[in-house]
């Protein structure tokens, strides 16, 4: 077990070893977190390379927020594990002696490094907008080992009321979606989860057997990739019908509808995410990207559109 070790460590100091030594810097930002702190949060990084260590750090990044956001310490060195790997070190062994070469550090009481108490259930989002801030830095020594800003939102959509075929209560989650970034020498996949998350399609037809909602929309959001030599990977627009008059809905994790997922090496940026309901009979209503307890009745149709990803 510690040859292993030793070797995954040796195999990431070559692998980081490949990047010239210097400082890079990016800052990027999730949309607010919801209702009780609506204004962006920042998340910033500076990454020192330095003969075969990286030294990766979060100074100056937002502090933790009331909403669900806050991703832990422990969450942020995998995550960080997790892009290293991939841009570096494909082929060494995902084990401990990776972190022997990467030195992570961020404030304590920070959204990347937060403190009990901190709600956290939706902190995937956060740790999404991590790996785009490391890759947007790394974009600076090895731009063709990285990809443009994916959707880079695991986007939810919560349906809960009274079945009326079974009398019984129910919650039905959905995850849905969206572009991933154009590469130096391709486009960026269409409808796709991106990074470290891998929830996959649910068939229309499975929905609609159980629950009283109807897809009356289901594809690509036509021109969502950002323009480039390689465009970006299309979003998805989502349309749900209510068929009862007891549903409700919470959209809980949407994100990058505020900030475009940007693009790379000269790539416009991807068409951000939206939401909205159209009450039966009246004009469509543009939703925040967070949103809970939403009442629905029957006929009414609420719009699901996905962030696209980078040229």
């Amino acid at each position: 077990t510690d040859a292993l070790l030793d070797y995954a460590e040796k195999m990431m100091r070559f692998g980081i070893k490949t990047l010239k030594n210097g400082i890079y810097t990016f800052e990027d930002f999730l949309d607010d977190a919801g209702e009780n702190y609506n204004k962006p949060i920042s998340i910033c990084t500076r990454i020192k390379i330095e003969d075969g260590v990286a030294h990766i750090s979060f100074e100056g990044t937002s502090p933790q927020v009331p909403g669900p956001l806050n991703l832990t310490y422990q969450g942020l060195l995998t995550t960080v594990f997790y892009c290293f790997k991939s841009v570096v070190g494909r082929n060494v062994f995902a084990n401990h002696g990776i972190y022997r070469v990467l030195k992570v550090s961020a404030p304590l009481g920070s959204i990347v490094n937060c403190t009990s108490p901190a709600p956290v259930s939706s902190r995937i989002d956060t740790a999404q907008r991590v790996v785009d801030v490391l890759l947007g830095a790394l974009a600076q020594v090895v731009p063709e080992k990285v990809v443009a800003a994916c959707n880079s939102s695991v986007t939810s959509v919560i349906f809960s009321g009274a079945n009326e075929k079974t009398g019984k209560y129910f919650v039905y989650l959905e995850t849905i979606a969206g572009g991933a970034g154009a590469y130096y020498c391709g486009d960026g996949a269409s409808g796709v989860q991106v990074h470290m998350t891998n929830t996959s399609n649910l068939p229309v037809e499975a929905l609609e057997t159980e629950y009283p909602v109807l897809v009356e929309r289901y594809g690509f959001i036509k021109d969502s990739g950002g323009p480039g030599e390689y465009r970006g990977g299309l979003g998805i627009c989502r349309e749900f019908r209510a068929l009862s008059d007891s549903l409700t809905c919470s959209l809980l994790e949407g994100e990058r509808h505020k900030f475009a997922p940007w693009g790379l090496m000269g790539g416009e940026p991807g068409r951000p995410g939206s939401f909205y309901l159209r009450k039966n009979g009246e004009d469509a209503v543009k939703l925040p990207s967070k949103i809970s307890g939403i009442a629905l009745k029957k006929e009414d149709l609420l719009t699901v559109c996905t962030p696209g990803a980078g040229g």
